[in-house]
């Protein structure tokens, strides 16, 4: 029997906007090859997008970073996490990255689909 898995239409519908839920590829500017679990953190993790500063800047929010990541730069670049303030309107945000367009791989309104991009992903299956 063969299984035929197919992403929802609304993944990567249109362009990644503010409040959008992403996974970001292997490309960022941050990785380094030493050091594979900030890659594997990233790739494998689901960030909410909270600011779209310019046409291919994204501002990315990530929960549940792990606390072996703590500043040990032997986990993550030092400074790799930044608290982004935006002043003019009151707000901090933490635990956030800056990601371009090309490095977001997929992204969705609906957390849960990809949550199952995730899962589907880890089985190989796309």
């Amino acid at each position: 029997m063969i299984t035929k898995f197919k992403l929802y239409e609304s993944v990567n519908k249109g362009e990644p906007e503010v409040n959008d839920y992403v996974i970001c590829g292997p490309n960022h500017y941050l990785f380094d090859p030493a050091n594979p679990a900030f890659k594997k953190f990233i790739t494998n993790s689901i960030g909410l997008i909270w600011k779209h500063p310019s046409k291919n800047i994204y501002i990315v929010k990530y929960f549940d970073i792990p606390e072996s990541f703590g500043n040990d730069s032997a986990y993550i670049p030092s400074n790799a996490f930044f608290q982004y303030s935006d002043y003019s309107k009151g707000l901090k945000i933490g635990n956030s990255l800056q990601f371009e367009l090309k490095d977001i791989i997929y992204w969705s309104k609906n957390k849960e689909e990809l949550e199952k991009v995730l899962k589907i992903r880890n089985y190989r299956l796309i």
